[in-house]
């Protein structure tokens, strides 16, 4: 096991321009994505490493932050823009050196991949570790919606001495993967039912996001689904394709 220097942190805001609220709006049976989201972490890494919110000071993100509280998670409060420095001052302030970071708007995150992550940092020094498909693109840069992204905090703080550009100040592991020269930059492959399924819009942008996957999560937890056989039945349904389809060029990545 890793040193209590690891932690699981968590991006979460309730100012989406594109679907405000979107983190606390009714999902599946009363609870809504974050509090998914978390129990899910909860059940297999509450006790093992720290799990963090890292949200904004914005008086509207207090929902969030009253949920983790209530569910045993730490909280910082930080700048609503610049979400690389919130990810620096929560990772100093809980004294975090090793980061998973984990988008709250991911409903079908398939948390066990972490293991493999903090298993491959172990082996050889990395700054940045995601999965990617074939072609080299980072899974972050799809829509998949299924993975998390490891990170180290001295690898967090090079980017914010290196730039202010507002995309890399929003947008945190972004200048990582693409200035692979200046850190140590190391993908996983895809496992075979993954590969070449760009096509798969798992993550949560909009209302039409929203109810498409309100809807693939009760079918998910209906069939009692693993994430290889909700992608497989996916990829059987050709008007939700469609629809996906539809999203991902409607939002660019």
């Amino acid at each position: 096991m890793l040193s209590s220097k690891t932690g699981l942190l968590i991006q979460a805001r309730t100012g989406s321009t594109r679907l405000p609220r979107k983190m606390v709006l009714d999902f599946y049976q009363g609870q809504n994505i974050f509090e998914i989201l978390v129990d899910k972490l909860i059940q297999k890494y509450q006790g093992v490493y720290p799990i963090i919110l890292a949200t904004t000071n914005n008086p509207a993100d207090q929902i969030l932050a009253d949920i983790a509280k209530h569910k045993g998670l730490a909280v910082y409060r930080g700048d609503s823009h610049n979400v690389l420095n919130r990810f620096i001052r929560a990772a100093e302030t809980f004294e975090i050196n090793n980061l998973i970071r984990i988008c709250a708007d991911n409903p079908f995150l398939d948390i066990e991949h972490i293991q493999t992550y903090l298993h491959n940092i172990t082996q050889q020094p990395t700054d940045y570790l995601s999965y990617a498909f074939a072609d080299g693109t980072p899974v972050i840069q799809s829509h998949l919606g299924l993975f998390t992204e490891y990170v180290s905090l001295f690898a967090l703080k090079k980017v914010a001495s290196a730039t202010q550009n507002p995309i890399y100040l929003e947008h945190v592991t972004n200048y990582l993967y693409t200035n692979p020269q200046s850190f140590q930059v190391n993908f996983i492959d895809l496992p075979e039912y993954l590969k070449n399924k760009k096509n798969i819009r798992l993550t949560l942008d909009t209302l039409e996001d929203f109810n498409l996957l309100q809807e693939l999560y009760k079918e998910a937890v209906r069939q009692n689904m693993t994430t290889k056989a909700l992608i497989e039945w996916i990829q059987q349904q050709p008007e939700i394709l469609k629809q996906m389809q539809m999203q991902i060029q409607k939002n660019q990545k």
